[in-house]
Formats: C-alpha cells, structure tokens, sequence
C-alpha cells in the first residue's frame, strides 16, 4: 500500500516539474518575442529616419520594397480571379476565416447553453427523486 502511494507522489512530482517547466519555457519564448518585436519596430523606425535623412541614398531599397509589395499583391489577386474563374462561388480568404471564426463562437454559445439545459434538467430529475422519496 505504502509502494502504490510513494509512486503516485512520485508522478505527482514529476508532473509537477514537467509543468514549472513547460510554464518557465513559455515565458522565455514570449519574453524573446517581445524583445524581438521591439527590436524590429526600432529596426524599422531607424530606416524610415534614415530614408527622411538621406533620400536618394535608401530611394533603391525603397523602390525595390514597394516593387516587392506589388508583386506580392498582384501575385494574390491573379490567384484570387483564376479561383473566382474557375469556381464563380468562391468567398475572399479573409471573408471565410471571419466566417469560420462566427460559426465557431455561435458552436461554442450553443454548446454552453446545452450544458447549461442538460445541468438544469439534472437538478430537476434530483429534486423530483427527493420530493417522490418523501411521499
């Protein structure tokens, strides 16, 4: 009996420790990321700085990024129209994932308002079951 009960807390233990773990890694990934996004953002920040200050030095790069930009929009609504070709039916990516995401939270409501019946109606079958118990 005394063997069963030291191996549960033994696995209590090491899933305790696999937790603080997991917990301590998650916020070293989330501090690295905010520390990565506050270095892009001062990235950013400087080049526009410099692009202010010295025009005709960045005006290459930025031409190159706004030729970059459309091509990478041009490229999305020629996939866009042959998807619109060959399927006159078809919904914009970012219309679906909105709708997607609604039907989700109206999934979601129902099933807590079921949950919400099913746990209301069990109050109902107890308390009848007490109340036939006194009769």
């Amino acid at each position: 009996m005394d063997a069963v009960k030291v191996k549960r807390a033994k696995e209590r233990e090491k899933k305790r420790k696999q937790r603080e773990k997991l917990k301590q890694n998650q916020e070293q990934y989330f501090e690295a990321k905010k520390k990565d996004a506050a270095r892009k953002k001062e990235e950013r920040e400087n080049f526009k700085e410099n692009v202010a200050k010295h025009p005709r030095k960045y005006n290459a790069i930025v031409e190159k990024i706004r030729n970059q930009n459309a091509a990478r929009v041009r490229k999305f609504r020629e996939k866009l129209k042959l998807q619109k070709e060959e399927n006159p039916n078809t919904i914009h990516p970012q219309k679906l994932k909105r709708r997607k995401e609604q039907q989700r939270k109206t999934m979601a409501e129902l099933r807590s308002k079921e949950q919400d019946i099913k746990k209301s109606n069990r109050k109902c079958v107890r308390w009848q079951s007490l109340c036939s118990e006194e009769d």
